[in-house]
C-alpha cells in the first residue's frame, strides 16, 4: 500500500484511499505537493500532510510554484483522439484548489507542445501527468500571461 512517513520510516498516513478513490501511483513531493493516480486513471494532489488539495477529476495534472494546471476527465476521450484540433479546457488553480482560470483549447493552440501533452499514440498515457516537468509548465505559465 502507499502511505506517508516520517524520516524515521513511522506510517503517518495511508494513502491507499484518498478522497474516495484507490490510488495507484504518488508521485515525489515538490514544493510540498504530491500528485496522485488512482486506479481509474484520474488525477488529483496532496499535501505534505496527506491532506488532499486538487481532487481527483483530472485526465492530466502538473503543478509548480503552488499552482496546478489540469485537464478535466470530461476531456478525456478528445486528448486521446486523433482528431484535429482538438477542444478541450485546461483549468489553472492555486495550491489551496481555488480556480484561477479556465483557458478554452482556441485560447491556446500553439501551448499543447509547450506543456507536452501525451500523444494519442503513446502507449502509457496514463502515466502522462505525473512526467511534465517544472519547465515545461513554466513555459505554459509564462505563455499564458
Amino acid at each position: 500500500g502507499i502511505s506517508l512517513i516520517n524520516t524515521e520510516g513511522k506510517v503517518l498516513k495511508r494513502l491507499d484511499r484518498i478522497a474516495n478513490k484507490s490510488v495507484e501511483e504518488l508521485a515525489s513531493f515538490d514544493q510540498g505537493y504530491a500528485i496522485f493516480m488512482t486506479t481509474d486513471s484520474l488525477y488529483g494532489a496532496i499535501d505534505e500532510n496527506g491532506t488532499c488539495v486538487v481532487q481527483p477529476s483530472y485526465c492530466y495534472l502538473v503543478a509548480d510554484e503552488g499552482n496546478f494546471v489540469g485537464i478535466p476527465k470530461q476531456y478525456k476521450k478528445v486528448i486521446l483522439s486523433d482528431d484535429s484540433p482538438r477542444k478541450y479546457a485546461l483549468d489553472l488553480f492555486d495550491k489551496s484548489g481555488r480556480m484561477l482560470h479556465q483557458f478554452q483549447s482556441s485560447e491556446f493552440e500553439e501551448l499543447t507542445t509547450a506543456i507536452n501533452l501525451p500523444s494519442p499514440r503513446t502507449k502509457k498515457t496514463k502515466k502522462a501527468g505525473l512526467s511534465t516537468t517544472s519547465r515545461e509548465i513554466r513555459s505554459f505559465a509564462a505563455l499564458t500571461t
